[in-house]
């Protein structure tokens, strides 16, 4: 492989990882009046928290959705977002109560005040009407040479509760279950893949995707220790062609059968007016259960508290803007075999997104307040993701080293001559999860018993850093790599 002279990064790759993340902040005023008194989780965390207590008295409570988008002209406009939310609510089971709304956006570019744009238009559907639709949450990507440039992907999820006898002919869930909780508490998120869809679609080896966005969402709720029960995903393409649709078609049904998930709803929508030929975005929203009691929300969280990596499998599902950028400066193909690898460059990136759920939601079941906090390492790195759990006053000295690094991002460093930091424009370590999939606070006291349980289960755990008194007010102040 032949590294090159002149150094890349994410933002030299075309994300703008800054924009986005101003655009988050820019748009957490208008979800938050749209918040009602089910709403039990701040802002910022990996999945968003709605009570369902009131719902116990019901006799045969369920859980319906759906999904909504536009076709047609998709530029940057409040009106798209309400003709969005108007599109899931005409999608809903008749008589079903809406409770709450998740939106996922994606662009070539995301300008912040055009993002908040949208979401401002969300918020004002959403609060038109009595009582108001809380939005619990959602995603914005940014996503080079997927789109036509200046339009917009807008994807809506209603999720609503009724009566079981009203939904006999509609994917739902039972949650007469909830009746056993103290006080149940439904956790929602939204997600996509990203543009590793780009390396699956190209290699012909899209059903993999889907594990991606299946495992990323169960690992989203688990942050907050809520098991999944259902999935609602939407597949979006220039052109539909029947052998990648077969694929995900087919990944989804075993993905849902393996997993315990009802796809409440699934979209499959041709929009030559939105993507470049050839061209593919999966996301999904993902619901799950948790009582109250049990809601991991990182309070507990001290000084002296240690931080326990579980090993990723590779990239999961972020960073392939610059790793597909690293391939091409290198002068090679996915198709290409890697002696370094052992395998093609292509197989080694889509290396399915690893489930964390399995080996960590029994400890969360059965050992309640053992972990205090759980942070999903996804775009952004360690730093961006981990300082979403800790308490303010608190950061994280991250010992390097102190984990394996997986090959795989050794070889994207020297094609692309990659920096291993640049705070600013995003190096290695603030794109990718550089082997860490998973972050686990725990007391210093338990970290040997937390240990013992997870490598039973087959994880490989490193012990990765500390928790430490820090004010800073950034994620690069608050978390930081040490010797």
């Amino acid at each position: 492989m032949n590294a090159q002279t002149d150094s890349l990064t994410y933002k030299a790759a075309g994300v703008n990882v800054d924009e986005n993340n101003e655009a988050n902040t820019r748009i957490a005023a208008h979800v938050k009046r749209t918040r009602n008194n089910r709403v039990v989780t701040k802002e910022g965390l990996f999945g968003g928290g709605l009570s369902l207590e009131e719902f116990k008295e019901k006799e045969n409570p369920v859980l319906v959705g759906s999904l909504g988008y536009h076709t047609g002209d998709s530029t940057c406009s409040e009106n798209l977002a309400r003709l969005v939310t108007i599109h899931t609510h005409s999608k809903m089971l008749h008589g079903a109560e809406p409770i709450a709304f998740m939106d996922y956006i994606a662009a070539t570019q995301l300008p912040a005040i055009d993002a908040e744009k949208l979401v401002r238009g969300f918020a004002n559907t959403l609060t038109a009407d009595s009582p108001v639709i809380p939005l619990i949450g959602g995603e914005t990507a940014e996503m080079p040479s997927v789109f036509e440039p200046g339009k917009w992907e807008v994807v809506g999820a209603l999720y609503a509760i009724t009566e079981k006898t009203r939904a006999r002919r509609v994917e739902h869930v039972d949650l007469s279950p909830i009746k056993e909780y103290s006080r149940p508490v439904l956790v929602l998120s939204m997600d996509g893949v990203g543009t590793k869809t780009k390396i699956g679609v190209e290699m012909k080896k899209a059903k993999g995707l889907v594990k991606d966005i299946t495992h990323h969402s169960l690992n989203d709720i688990l942050c907050q220790g809520a098991k999944g029960i259902a999935l609602m995903p939407y597949m979006g393409c220039h052109t539909k062609d029947p052998h990648i649709i077969h694929q995900l078609m087919e990944g989804m049904q075993e993905c849902s059968r393996d997993n315990n998930l009802a796809l409440l709803d699934i979209a499959i929508v041709e929009n030559p007016r939105l993507y470049l030929p050839g061209q593919y975005d999966i996301c999904a929203t993902i619901a799950g259960l948790v009582d109250l009691d049990k809601l991991v929300t990182g309070t507990a969280i001290k000084k002296g508290d240690l931080v326990i990596g579980l090993a990723s499998d590779g990239l999961h599902t972020n960073g392939f803007s610059l790793a597909r950028k690293a391939v091409e400066r290198a002068g090679k193909n996915y198709s290409d075999f890697s002696k370094e690898l052992g395998c093609k460059i292509g197989d080694a990136l889509l290396v399915p997104h690893r489930d964390y759920s399995r080996s960590v939601y029994p400890i969360l079941e059965n050992e309640q307040g053992l972990i205090k906090g759980i942070a999903h390492i996804t775009g952004g790195g360690m730093q961006d993701n981990i300082v979403r759990v800790i308490p303010e006053g608190l950061g994280v000295n991250i010992q390097r080293g102190s984990w394996k690094v997986p090959k795989i991002f050794e070889a994207i460093q020297y094609m692309g001559n990659v920096p291993l930091s640049d705070p600013e424009n995003k190096g290695m370590l603030e794109t990718f999860n550089m082997g860490v999939g998973m972050a686990l606070i725990v007391d210093k006291s338990q970290e040997p018993h937390l240990r013992k349980q997870l490598e039973k289960s087959g994880e490989t755990v490193y012990k990765i850093g500390k928790v430490v008194e820090n004010d800073g007010k950034t994620a690069y102040e608050r978390i930081q790599f040490v010797r």
